[in-house]
């Protein structure tokens, strides 16, 4: 690939402005600490050195010198590669197959429901939050998505849940463990670090529906 993008010395992110997907790879490259430039997009006028490395469009798009990486999995699962510290996926194979199927079962059960959500359909939104109250206890005990250490995982359902007001998504109050995972890890540095500020006014809105 030779491209004015492979002179630049910082990664680029490109995507749309507060999308899910580009979400997670915020929140990753935020707990790496690395720096990288943002580059909000228009599908309707799509920047010339982006169709150059990826006629496909498909978003969002990573680029790191040569590199041309797109699929939000994809992308993040480079990054802990690439940065290694803080690691975000365990050292052995049993856990990282455990948090690699877990995420599997997010973007399958919960994922898929969002193009739904985004069009009001009621039954959606029910059936997301259903989920959510069913795996509530399973979040009282571990500090984070199940587990002891913040992982990929993590990356995963954070931007899903600070969504959940904007979408119409009510957590009933009685879900306390979904409720404690959502105020402690939307705290975390990282994750402030990550969002845009129409996401600032989403999470603000979500705490204060569970005051």
């Amino acid at each position: 690939m030779t491209s004015s993008l492979s002179k630049r010395n910082t990664m680029v992110l490109y995507g749309l402005e507060n999308d899910i997907h580009s979400h997670r790879v915020r929140i990753v490259l935020a707990e790496k600490s690395v720096a990288y430039d943002t580059v909000n997009i228009k599908m309707s006028a799509p920047p010339l050195e982006l169709i150059e490395v990826n006629p496909s469009l498909s978003l969002p798009t990573l680029v790191d010198r040569e590199l041309v990486l797109y699929g939000s999995e994809i992308i993040m699962e480079y990054l802990d590669e690439r940065l290694p510290y803080p690691p975000l996926m365990p050292i052995y194979p049993v856990a990282k197959a455990r948090c690699r199927l877990m995420m599997h079962r997010i973007n399958e059960d919960w994922y898929t429901l969002i193009p739904k959500i985004e069009q009001k359909d009621q039954a959606a939104k029910k059936e997301l939050i259903d989920s959510l109250i069913s795996i509530s206890s399973m979040l009282e005990e571990p500090p984070y998505f199940m587990t002891d250490e913040f992982t990929l995982v993590d990356c995963c359902v954070i931007p899903l849940f600070l969504r959940l007001k904007h979408w119409g998504c009510a957590i009933p109050k009685h879900a306390t463990g979904l409720w404690d995972y959502i105020k402690k890890v939307m705290k975390k540095e990282s994750v402030m670090q990550s969002l845009t500020a129409t996401e600032k006014v989403w999470l603000t809105e979500l705490l204060q529906s569970g005051d």
